[in-house]
């Protein structure tokens, strides 16, 4: 699990805090959609979002989040640069082996 330091907190979601953040880029690929924004840390935090609509039971989106999280986690892309990431899951992730996972998100965050 990637450390709570690098994941960002829930009021990141509130308008006032959206406001402050400046959207960099977004990007859509197979398992995940990213928006990418500027952030005033020294190092990355990323935002794992599993929805009802796409994951109905919550054990799948909890474990579609550690996937996720997982493959931050290994690959040291949080080390990298200052940005705050929010991944918008989708439901072929559950089906997705570790490796290509850590490889999109290497593409994205390059």
């Amino acid at each position: 699990m990637l450390a709570k330091k690098y994941r960002l907190p829930s009021s990141f979601f509130e308008r006032s805090e959206k406001e402050k953040a400046h959207l960099i880029r977004t990007s859509d690929k197979t398992l995940f959609s990213v928006k990418i924004f500027s952030s005033p840390h020294a190092y990355a935090r990323f935002a794992a979002v599993a929805s009802n609509a796409r994951f109905k039971k919550a054990n799948l989106r909890n474990k579609a989040r550690r996937k996720v999280y997982e493959a931050i986690r290994t690959t040291d892309i949080y080390k990298t640069k200052k940005i705050d990431c929010v991944i918008y899951l989708k439901s072929a992730i559950l089906e997705a082996d570790e490796k290509i996972i850590q490889l999109e998100l290497k593409n994205i965050l390059k």
